[in-house]
């Protein structure tokens, strides 16, 4: 598989998704005070099992509170949704994922938490405005010239 890193992402600007362009523009995570200790607790939880099945009352569960209060406290502090921080999560280490051309397009979906590859596909293309493999083409053409 691929080694997980060790960094906590907790601001989706580290979690670039375009080459030339931002995708999206990412609130801030906190407004000057400190972040729930509940949402560490729930990235932390989030990056060590994005790869899995993962749903918000799981990861509640997790750290103790109810699904609508982690969804509540996930959304001011992560200033995104649950769904679409995992979603990011998923095609960010895809990305990474990709560049490895022994790696089907199908085999990195799976290994990023997607059941079925053209659920991936559809994700990756809105996201990085291109699909996996032309991603996985552009890539490689850009690194033999430089």
């Amino acid at each position: 598989m691929f080694a997980r890193s060790s960094h906590l992402v907790t601001n989706p600007d580290d979690m670039p998704l375009s080459r030339s362009t931002e995708v999206s523009k990412w609130e801030p995570l906190s407004r000057g005070s400190a972040m729930d200790f509940r949402i560490k607790r729930a990235l932390l939880f989030i990056q060590g099992h994005f790869c899995e099945h993962l749903t918000a009352n799981q990861v509640a569960r997790h750290v103790g509170i109810s699904r609508s209060r982690f969804e509540h406290l996930f959304g001011r502090e992560a200033g995104r949704c649950f769904k679409t921080y995992v979603r990011v999560l998923r095609l960010t280490k895809a990305k990474d994922l990709l560049v490895d051309k022994t790696l089907e397009v199908k085999e990195v979906a799976y290994m990023v938490g997607y059941g079925f590859a053209a659920n991936f596909t559809r994700d990756f293309k809105r996201y990085v405005m291109e699909t996996p493999s032309v991603y996985r083409l552009e890539f490689r053409r850009s690194s033999t010239f430089c």
